[in-house]
């Protein structure tokens, strides 16, 4: 099925659409992307604000 063509306008009425009419469009597939590297937003030495002066808080690591 590649190189077919579809066309850009498809007029389907509300009864068309009830009575399992589909629009015509290529299948793309499955399109999966690259995952970006996570960064983190604390700098070094940044406390969160639940953590104790030992850093036994909550948010220690």
């Amino acid at each position: 099925m590649p190189h077919m063509q579809y066309p850009r306008l498809q007029i389907v009425t509300i009864e068309e659409l009830l009575a399992g009419k589909k629009l015509e469009y290529p299948w793309l597939g499955v399109a999966t992307f690259k995952m970006a590297e996570r960064k983190t937003k604390r700098r070094p030495g940044q406390r969160r604000i639940f953590d104790t002066e030992e850093g036994t808080g909550p948010g220690a690591a």
